[in-house]
């Protein structure tokens, strides 16, 4: 019988990922508070807590959706606190027979996993995140024989390829980018609206680190966590800042002087 141990990470909460298409029940998913993660640097307070509050929300969706998981929070008995040590356990004691994780975005992550799977004796595979427009091996590839290795490069290839802000074969407006033109500060602070919150209570998770004695840098109010901590609520901030921003985009123009270059695209 095939047992499917699949790892998902604190940036991978990905809904929309092809795993995620229908339950599976021979598939597993964990995801893990670890030392590990909060030690290898000193994180901001908030960092740490929307990441473990991201987590938590993202687990509990996908088993609400009949997908399976193992989360094992910061505190729980079980919880080795090192990736690959936990993985090693859960594959003896659970025996799975596979071992399969996304592509991490950290060379030290990326790193660990390979060696993990070198020794966890089944067979493992790695998968795309399905996050970005390129895979891995694009640049590796696209810059491949050139003497410079420039963003704006690569930026411009990936205009092209997916026909984003393209007349034909050239950037609307005639030019790639309009930095130059956006190096000057704002003066009208009138212009700048409020950003949507989604404010939330969050002091039995600072209380966790605290009690872990977890180190971090900066202030947090526990009663008053206004970062997004899911897709729905991600997609909310951006619609709203899109439909403020075209109105202030739309002012600016108005009051530019006539033969002023204005490029802006409704959200």
């Amino acid at each position: 019988m095939t047992k499917i141990l699949r790892l998902v990470l604190g940036d991978q909460l990905n809904s929309q990922h092809s795993w995620f298409t229908l339950p599976n029940s021979s598939v597993t998913y964990l995801m893990l508070e670890m030392r590990q993660e909060t030690d290898y640097v000193t994180h901001h307070i908030q960092k740490v807590v929307g990441f473990f509050l991201s987590m938590r929300q993202f687990a509990q969706e996908l088993q609400e959706q009949g997908h399976q998981f193992i989360y094992l929070t910061l505190d729980d008995p079980q919880n080795q606190q090192s990736l690959p040590a936990q993985v090693q356990a859960l594959v003896r004691k659970e025996s799975f027979t596979r071992f399969e994780y996304q592509l991490p975005d950290e060379y030290r992550l990326d790193q660990q996993l390979q060696a993990c799977c070198a020794d966890l004796g089944i067979p493992c595979q790695a998968f795309d995140t399905e996050h970005f427009l390129s895979d891995r091996e694009f640049l590796t590839n696209f810059f491949k024989g050139k003497k410079t290795y420039l963003m704006e490069t690569f930026y411009r290839e990936m205009r092209k390829k997916y026909a984003v802000l393209m007349d034909g074969k050239d950037p609307i407006g005639g030019q790639w980018n309009f930095d130059e033109d956006n190096r000057k500060a704002l003066k009208d602070r009138s212009l700048l609206k409020k950003p949507r919150v989604h404010p939330k209570e969050v002091a039995h998770i600072t209380q966790l680190l605290e009690a872990s004695g977890v180190k971090s840098i900066g202030n947090i109010d526990p009663a008053h966590f206004n970062w997004p901590t899911s897709r729905e609520e991600s997609l909310e901030v951006l619609r709203i800042f899109a439909k403020s921003y075209w109105y202030t985009l739309e002012r600016i123009r108005t009051r530019s002087p006539p033969g002023t270059r204005t490029y802006f695209t409704p959200a």
